[in-house]
């Protein structure tokens, strides 16, 4: 059983997502090539950058509602608790229907990506551990990335 590896990346400068990309390092540097993504034919390459330059973000392997690939980053809306146990009240605030919205994140102390609340996100920002809740691609739907729309997590 395989799982497929892609990735995405952010190039900062441009303020620009580059949805199809591979990846090398021939030296202590990067090198981004993107590719069309309807054409599959090479399209352009960023020759030795690094984190100041691009955000790169790995493919979780699932897919929303929609059948839209989630990627690290992304930003989806899901009615998260409309299945939890109504005789439990730990979560009451979120006891309801109401789509919310979280971000995709990785979780290095875990191993694992985390659908992570807004609020929390801005908390833990860059420290690789997430309080976040599983990642269910079949009940999500992707409306955006933490790069391209930053106004939809904001608190």
């Amino acid at each position: 059983m395989g799982r497929e590896i892609k990735f995405r990346a952010w190039l900062k400068e441009e303020k620009r997502m580059l949805d199809k990309v591979a990846l090398t390092w021939p030296g202590s540097e990067m090198i981004i090539q993107w590719y069309d993504s309807l054409d599959d034919y090479y399209a352009g390459a960023l020759s030795d950058c690094s984190e100041r330059d691009a955000e790169v973000m790995q493919y979780t392997g699932l897919k929303d509602k929609n059948g839209r690939e989630i990627y690290e980053g992304d930003i989806i809306s899901e009615d998260y608790f409309s299945n939890v146990n109504p005789n439990d009240h730990s979560d009451d605030e979120y006891m309801d229907d109401t789509p919310r919205k979280f971000i995709i994140c990785y979780d290095s102390k875990q191993g694992r990506y985390k659908a992570v609340p807004p609020e929390m996100y801005q908390k833990n920002a860059g420290n690789g551990g997430w309080t976040g809740y599983d990642v269910r691609g079949y009940k999500s739907d992707v409306i955006g990335s933490i790069f391209e729309n930053p106004e939809l997590i904001e608190v």
